[in-house]
């Protein structure tokens, strides 16, 4: 394999070692260190006047390590709760690769047949068993 040039590349393998001991060591003591979990608050400006505090909206940025983390866990954390079945298969939004707009566009068609028909009874049961 050919070597990179530049620092860059032998900064990722001086700190890879110790990144994936510092992550390997907050998920066995089930801890995420406090500092980790900081995150810098910042306003948006979103619509209105500007000196109206309703026009903006607040935005929270995480530390690096806390996000490298969540990438880390995440994955890990998927595949544990699929294997044991710990989410109802219905939650499609909590599958990867899955969306609710399946769902929805179900509900959709659904509440379209039931005002045709108007059968809002039949409506509210079919959509219970989505919900």
């Amino acid at each position: 394999m050919p070597r990179a040039e530049g620092r860059g590349f032998d900064a990722v393998h001086i700190l890879l070692p110790i990144l994936a001991q510092l992550l390997l060591l907050s998920f066995d003591s089930a801890r995420v260190p406090a500092d980790w979990k900081v995150a810098k608050m910042t306003s948006l400006y979103n619509k209105g006047p500007m000196l109206d505090p309703n026009s903006y909206c607040m935005l929270a940025i995480s530390g690096t390590m806390y996000r490298l983390y969540a990438h880390v866990i995440c994955p890990l954390l998927t595949t544990w709760r699929i294997s044991k079945s710990k989410i109802q298969d219905t939650l499609f939004g909590f599958y990867p690769g899955q969306n609710t707009l399946q769902p929805m566009f179900i509900l959709r068609h659904l509440q379209h047949a039931a005002r045709t028909i108007n059968q809002a009874k039949q409506l509210f049961q079919a959509a219970h068993c989505f919900l």
